[in-house]
């Protein structure tokens, strides 16, 4: 049903990320539930008796959303094959939709279910705006390390230490002629 993509499912993992605590997560939502999947004969979590042989079935879990992700990260590259792996989620994140429902099916969603909300291929293709961030820099900001999340170039901003008023700064790339109006929730 796809009135169902939108609403949030009750086992999403909600942020903020727990080892880092910088961000929040997810970072994106996609459709996880009840996805017509393919299906293995090998299934030692199931009882024997309710094993299927089918070669697909329906299936939920951050297994089947991701698989959404890397697809749309796919068509993405395949429109825009100059763009690193943090440009393509960066405009994942930033034209993703914020009108999701939590589990209820009512009640709006929030960051903690959705992140920047269910990504829009198309949308993302056309994005005006994108952020990079380098491997050498997600190295550097390992809090373990004395690194500091915070001062990653990513859409995402949080910080669980933060009582009032917290700054970041972020850069951003257009990739097009216009005006942007940024805003957060």
């Amino acid at each position: 049903n796809p009135d169902n993509a939108d609403i949030a499912a009750w086992f999403t993992s909600r942020g903020p990320e727990p080892i880092m605590n910088r961000w929040l997560t997810p970072h994106v939502a996609a459709p996880g539930v009840a996805i017509y999947a393919a299906n293995s004969e090998y299934q030692p979590w199931r009882e024997p008796e309710d094993r299927t042989e089918s070669p697909y079935t329906f299936m939920d879990g951050t297994s089947m959303s991701s698989p959404h992700v890397a697809g749309a990260m796919a068509l993405i590259t395949a429109l825009k094959p100059e763009w690193t792996p943090a440009e393509l989620q960066s405009a994942l994140m930033l034209t993703a939709t914020t009108a999701m429902k939590q589990p209820d099916g009512v009640t709006d969603a929030d960051l903690f279910d959705m992140g920047s909300g269910r990504i829009q291929v198309d949308m993302a293709a056309q994005t005006g705006l994108i952020m990079d961030e380098t491997y050498d820099n997600y190295v550097d900001a390992n809090p373990i390390e004395g690194g500091d999340p915070k001062t990653l170039n990513i859409p995402s901003m949080g910080n669980v230490a933060c009582a009032g008023v917290c700054s970041w700064t972020r850069t951003f790339t257009a990739t097009q002629d216009g005006d942007w109006t940024l805003s957060g929730m």
